[in-house]
């Protein structure tokens, strides 16, 4: 240890932004912590805030004028004090002859009436305050509620953190939203406003399935306080029942007094009751009685990439896609409705670093738009700079207020850093279900530049269709494959160049080959089906499911007037040209009766993938509610 010389009037503070961060004990031993988190308290607090200076400016104007002032005579009152100590203290002999002491005393004394005198004067105010604060209590309750269950989503996903700020931001939005009156209170109105604006304001962050359980968890709450208790245990007994697919609600019925379902749909009706029905019928769409739910709060139109750049100001904004999605081409499109230059970089290496932090700079300044895509393939610098440098440009005087940055990242890679994800705003893409709508996307984001030999175009493109049909199938896992295997853009691009290795082998430079004679059908569908495919699947039912998809598809057939790539959808007639492709792929779009067919499953497959989610809805959203209840 060496010895370092210390002037007396050091004095070091060490901030940080992430309240995950948890010092080491050896910290904590030598250092006094001071922690500013926001917890249950301040929010209500803010909230009633808020709401007097919405509902009651005049009102909230003389609450704090009370504050200041208590706040002036406490320090006036403290000043008195100690001078009457120090009087005391330094006085000798008989203090009644102390002439400053006697002084001291009588300004106390008159000081101290004319507090009291002012705190009589406010008697009106506090009792003002205190009824708008019993009006609206149910305002400030919930809210706390809403903002704890915005933290517990973050326990399903990294992803899903939300700033006080945000919340607090969307508070305030209520009492502009809120409608006309409908001869409810305005308390009871505003709170219905409140939650369906938390909805539409931060369900965006959400995949599909994690929607549908925090509209659940929403609708638990809403109705927490309005309904009576029997509610309460209806909806968590049903919630119970389709967790464990069970159909029987003699249970619930009985516990809740109703002894017929007709008799508690009436009681509960809407959202509840429909729910209550999908559960009675065995073969009643659990998930779509849960989509029900989420219904009711999407009186509010949901957040859109477009409305979040219209906040006024600098906007960060962050777009994470799914495996196998790219959310990017939402930003560019974007830019370009509103004609607006974007400046893109893709990170990854040391030489984008120093262009972002260039861009930043430079956009920032001129009003421009930046995207920043794949922001996990730079950890270190997204975890140590980027907050820092977005953390002063969105809060700089000097800033442009029509900067815009952009940032993209993958819901399966690594966490990103709190202090980077509660600023900004957040929107998940999982991209588009549907075989049509994967073939379209991968058909029009190749590089068609080079596209001889002809035969070659209508191989990439049975490709495509291999490519949609295996991620498709997925999505219905574990009914099908045994599980969900990452096909993702990647293996489609090796696909695409190990074609056109094939291909320029065959071609040797001539415009066509015999697609009969020539191409070696065998070593494509292999190749295609059980290594570039197939090497991720780790199932052997699944791996000959890929095979024999192969082989079907790429076969000498696939060029023969007819030939249905799946049932009920015959190839192209012109195969010469991509535009031929691209007319054929506008002309068919539509989703047959047959779609399991197309996928080779089982035409009762929608319905069990319904139920399956559903219970796994129904088994998050419980626990997310216990979790409250124990808070």
């Amino acid at each position: 240890a060496h010895e370092v010389d210390v002037s007396p009037e050091f004095f070091m503070v060490i901030h940080t932004r992430d309240p995950g961060c948890r010092p080491p004990p050896y910290v904590k031993t030598r250092t006094c912590l001071v922690n500013f988190t926001i917890d249950r308290g301040s929010v209500e607090a803010q909230a009633l805030q808020i709401t007097l200076s919405k509902e009651n400016p005049r009102v909230q104007k003389q609450r704090n004028d009370l504050l200041r002032l208590n706040g002036e005579y406490k320090l006036r009152l403290r000043g008195l004090e100690q001078s009457l100590l120090r009087c005391l203290n330094s006085s000798e002999g008989n203090i009644l002859e102390n002439d400053e002491l006697v002084a001291t005393l009588e300004q106390l004394k008159v000081d101290a009436a004319e507090v009291e005198s002012k705190i009589g004067e406010t008697t009106d105010v506090i009792a003002a305050v205190e009824g708008i604060a019993n009006e609206y209590y149910s305002l400030g309750e919930h809210s706390t509620l809403l903002f704890t269950l915005l933290g517990e989503l973050s326990s399903l996903h990294w992803f899903y953190e939300v700033s006080v700020s945000q919340f607090m931001d969307c508070f305030a939005s209520i009492f502009e939203t809120a409608s006309a009156p409908d001869g409810r209170p305005r308390a009871s109105q505003l709170l219905q406003t409140l939650y369906c604006e938390v909805y539409a304001r931060f369900s965006p962050n959400l995949v599909e399935h994690d929607k549908i359980v925090f509209a659940t968890v929403l609708f638990a709450l809403y109705h927490r306080s309005t309904e009576s208790r029997s509610f309460q245990d209806v909806l968590e007994q049903t919630l119970l029942l389709i967790r464990d697919d069970r159909s029987s609600v003699e249970g619930i019925l009985k516990a809740s007094g109703e002894s017929t379902l007709a008799l508690a749909e009436s009681k509960h009706e809407g959202a509840l009751a429909d729910l209550l029905r999908a559960v009675a019928d065995k073969d009643g769409n659990r998930l779509r009685g849960l989509l029900g739910i989420a219904e009711f709060f999407q009186r509010n139109e949901a957040y859109t990439l477009a409305r979040y750049v219209e906040q006024e100001g600098p906007v960060s904004l962050i777009v994470a896609s799914a495996r196998g999605a790219d959310g990017t081409f939402k930003v560019q499109q974007l830019a370009a409705q509103r004609a607006q230059k974007l400046r893109v970089v893709a990170l990854g290496s040391a030489e984008s670093v120093e262009t972002s932090d260039a861009q930043l700079s430079r956009c920032s300044a001129e009003g421009e738009w930046l995207l920043l895509q794949n922001l996990q393939t730079s950890p270190q610098w997204v975890r140590h700079t980027l907050p820092k440098r977005l953390h002063y440009l969105l809060n700089h005087d000097t800033t442009s207020p029509n900067f815009k940055v952009f940032m993209t990242c993958g819901l399966q890679g690594k966490a990103l850093p709190a202090p980077l994800l509660q600023p900004s705003y957040k929107l998940a893409y999982e991209g588009e279900p549907g075989v049509w709508n994967v073939v379209k996307d991968l058909w029009r984001a190749a590089d068609h530049s080079n596209d001889r030999p002809i035969e070659k175009i209508h191989c990439q493109f049975l490709l495509a269709w291999y490519h949609a049909l295996l991620v498709e199938r997925c999505r219905f896992a574990p009914i099908g494959f045994c599980k969900k295997y990452d096909f993702n853009d990647s293996d489609y691009s090796a696909g695409l160049f190990y074609l056109d290795q094939v291909f320029a082998g065959l071609a040797q430079g001539r415009d066509n080959v015999d697609p009969g004679q020539a191409v070696p059908w065998d070593t494509i569908s292999f190749n295609l089906g059980a290594i570039v495919y197939g090497g991720k699947v780790d199932s052997e039912p699944d791996l000959e499911h890929c095979k024999a998809l192969s082989v079907r598809l790429f076969d000498k057939t696939a060029f023969c007037s007819g030939f249905e790539i799946v049932p009920g959808v015959a190839v192209p007639e012109n195969r010469t040209a991509h535009g031929a492709y691209d007319k054929w792929l506008e002309d068919n779009c539509s989703t047959p009766e047959n779609y399991p067919q197309w996928l080779q499953l089982p035409e009762t497959v929608d319905h069990e993938l319904s139920r399956a989610k559903g219970q796994r809805v129904a088994e998050v959203a419980l626990d997310v509610l216990g979790r409250l209840v124990v808070e």
